[in-house]
C-alpha cells in the first residue's frame, strides 16, 4: 500500500526525485526503484507496469541482513551505498566490504543482478533477482538474508480492496490475489531457511530492524498483504552462496529464468538467439571487470565466462524452443 509513501513525498520528506531513479525497461513492462540508493529507506518505493497504461503492481522490493554478532536486522544500503550500474532490463548493485563492524568482522561482499522481461500477453512480466553473497570476515561467521515483496494487485491507488490477499503456497512460493479483477501475482524463492505473510508495515519494519526472524506464517493476509523469505547462510572466510527469487505477474513464477538461453527476450530460444550466443561464446571472456562492466546474458550458469558448460545449457533449451 502507498498511502504512507504519498503523504511524506508530499510533504517534501528526504526521497530520491524520480530522475534518480534505477528504472528497468523490457518491451513496455516497467520497473523502478525510487530510492538513490536503493534498499536505503523503510518507505514504500518500487514501482512495476507490466504495460504502458496498467496499474502499478507493486509498493516495496527490498533486501536486507543481519551478521551474527552484531545481530541488528539491517537494509542492504543502509551502512554501505552500492554501485549501481542500470541497462536496458538489468540492474546490477554490488556493495564492497559491506558490514556493521570493523574491516574484517562481520562483513560482507554482495552483488545483486535483476532482470525484468516481459509478458507474451498484456498484463504479464517477470522480475528474476540473483544475490551472490560472501563472507569478508576474518572467521566462520553466520548471516540472515531477507527478500521482501509488497506486492499491490489491481483496484484502486492505494489500494484498501479486502478482497486483496497473500498467502504461502509452499514456504517458498506466495500468491497474492484480488477476487475483483482475477489477476495474481507469485513471489518464489529458491530454498529459503523461513517466510512470512502479513502486513507490509510489519515486514518492512522487522526486516529493516531488531533482530527478527521470519515467523513461518502462511496466512492468508487480507488487504495491505506482503511476502518475505529469508535464507540462513554460515559462511567461512571468502566463501559465496548465491539467492534466487522471482516474480511473476498474471503467469507461472520460477525462482530462477527456466528460459535462461533466450538471450534476447523473445520468449522462444531459435537461430536468433544462437547468433547472439555464438559470438559470446567465440571470445569466451564476459567484457569488462568490475561493478559497471556490461552485462554477460551469454553467461547462463553465472560463472563469468562463456563456455562448454554454458553451450551445454544453451542447447538444451535451444531444442525446447518455447519458453515457459
Amino acid at each position: 500500500m502507498k498511502r504512507t509513501f504519498l503523504i511524506v513525498a508530499a510533504l517534501g520528506a528526504a526521497v530520491a526525485p524520480l530522475s534518480l531513479a534505477q528504472t528497468l525497461t523490457h518491451g513496455d513492462a516497467t520497473f523502478q526503484l525510487i530510492p538513490n540508493p536503493p534498499f536505503s529507506s523503510t518507505l514504500p518505493d518500487t514501482n512495476f507496469k507490466t504495460d504502458a497504461t496498467s496499474g502499478d503492481y507493486m509498493a516495496k522490493y527490498s533486501w536486507s541482513y543481519r551478521t551474527q554478532f552484531n545481530n541488528q536486522n539491517s537494509l542492504m544500503s543502509k551502512l554501505d551505498n552500492p554501485v549501481v550500474f542500470t541497462s536496458g532490463n538489468h540492474c546490477r548493485m554490488t556493495w564492497t566490504n559491506a558490514g556493521p563492524a570493523p574491516v574484517g568482522q562481520e562483513r560482507f561482499n554482495a552483488e545483486l543482478t535483476i532482470t525484468l522481461i516481459d509478458g507474451a500477453n498484456p498484463k504479464q512480466a517477470r522480475l528474476f533477482s540473483v544475490m551472490k553473497f560472501q563472507s569478508a570476515a576474518n572467521s566462520r561467521l553466520t548471516y540472515q538474508i531477507f527478500n521482501l515483496n509488497d506486492i499491490d494487485m489491481p483496484g484502486g491507488t492505494p489500494n484498501p480492496q479486502t478482497d486483496d490477499s497473500v498467502r504461502f503456497l509452499s514456504p517458498n512460493e506466495a500468491l497474492f490475489s484480488e477476487q475483483a479483477s482475477f489477476e495474481n501475482a507469485i513471489a518464489m524463492a529458491n530454498n529459503s531457511s523461513r517466510h512470512e505473510a502479513n502486513t507490509g508495515l510489519t515486514l518492512r519494519t522487522n526486516t529493516s530492524s531488531g533482530s527478527f526472524d521470519l515467523s513461518n506464517v502462511d496466512g492468508p493476509v487480507t488487504g495491505d498483504g506482503s511476502s518475505a523469505f529469508q535464507w540462513t547462510a554460515t559462511l567461512d572466510p571468502s566463501e559465496q552462496v548465491t539467492f534466487y527469487s522471482g516474480i511473476a505477474i498474471n503467469q507461472d513464477s520460477y525462482p530462477q529464468n527456466p528460459c535462461i538461453a533466450d538471450v534476447n527476450f523473445d520468449h522462444v530460444v531459435d537461430d536468433l538467439d544462437f547468433q547472439v550466443f555464438v559470438m559470446a561464446y567465440n571470445e569466451l571472456l564476459c567484457p569488462g571487470n568490475g561493478p559497471s562492466r556490461p552485462f554477460c546474458v551469454s553467461d547462463l550458469n553465472g560463472d563469468d565466462v562463456v563456455d562448454d558448460a554454458d553451450f551445454q545449457i544453451f542447447v538444451v533449451q535451444y531444442d525446447t524452443l518455447v519458453c515457459p
